[in-house]
């Protein structure tokens, strides 16, 4: 199983901090899974994602962003995700969906994305 680091810290009422860190990809998929499921379990409406320290992230890694994406804005949340690493964003446009994700340079951009969210 590739390695990789989940840590997970709410910032307020409903909205969630995550960083990833190591390898995403279908090796470890039940771990993405299990994490992204306590969040939304725990109530979540809007997580940003700082993926600075991925170094590999492959289609099923991608897909389980995109479902998490779709999950919150079923709830009128949203994932932002911010210090994007060059692998994802050239794989995201590879897959056509570089602009369903919600992307931002850093934290504090993230952090001012979720606080609309009640």
């Amino acid at each position: 199983m590739a390695e990789l680091r989940i840590i997970s810290q709410p910032l307020k009422e409903h909205t969630w901090m995550t960083s990833l860190a190591g390898r995403m990809d279908a090796s470890n998929f039940n771990v993405i899974e299990d994490e992204f499921n306590r969040l939304l379990e725990s109530g979540a409406k809007g997580v940003a994602i700082d993926v600075s320290d991925l170094e590999a992230v492959s289609s099923s890694g991608l897909g389980a962003l995109i479902n998490l994406h779709a999950l919150l804005k079923e709830r009128g949340g949203k994932l932002v995700m911010f210090s994007l690493p060059e692998s994802l964003v050239g794989l995201a446009d590879l897959l056509g969906v570089g602009d369903a994700l919600l992307t931002v340079p850093g934290r504090n951009d993230a952090n001012r994305e979720l606080e609309s969210i009640r």
